[in-house]
């Protein structure tokens, strides 16, 4: 994967520290810049073509992780809200971004119904919220992850590639 500029500058936390990549693992965040800042460090390992897979309970935390990957990827994170009733929203960035939910679709055929197999020959990053729902249509290859949620603490998981859903 390559190295993706981050548009702080030279890929740096609000403090101006560089961001270190991310390791597979869990990574506990307190607050919600700690999920923002772990996910711009996710974004330092993707390029376009990517799937990242994000699973957890309603009000876990997915939104803020895909926000914080898509401002690592040139978006303007203030741009980026959940798609719960559209299903995906695209954002331009210095790699696009395409951020789907699926949570209301009753199974897979429903993403063939709004053109998902045109979506993955797109030149973007691909975040997808909800993805066991389609889970049969997902390629191998996709970077899985888990996010737990107790008390206003989230324990993230990291699987790496080939873990998604």
């Amino acid at each position: 994967m390559s190295d993706n500029y981050n548009k702080q500058g030279d890929n740096a936390q609000a403090d101006d520290t560089p961001l270190e990549r991310v390791q597979a693992g869990t990574h506990i965040c307190v607050t919600e810049e700690e999920t923002l800042v772990l996910g711009r460090r996710i974004a330092l390992d993707l390029s376009a073509g990517d799937i990242v897979c994000i699973t957890g309970d309603l009000g876990a935390g997915k939104t803020v992780l895909c926000r914080g990957i898509a401002d690592g990827l040139g978006v303007n994170p203030s741009d980026v809200r959940s798609p719960t009733f559209s299903i995906v929203h695209e954002y331009n960035g210095t790699i696009d971004v395409l951020h789907f939910d699926c949570y209301r679709m009753n199974k897979a055929e429903e993403a063939l119904q709004i053109g998902w197999e045109d979506y993955l020959q797109r030149e973007a990053v691909i975040l997808i919220e909800w993805p066991e729902i389609i889970e049969s249509l997902l390629p191998a290859n996709c970077l899985g992850v888990k996010i737990n949620s107790a008390d206003a603490v989230r324990a993230i998981t990291i699987d790496g590639k080939d873990s998604c859903a």
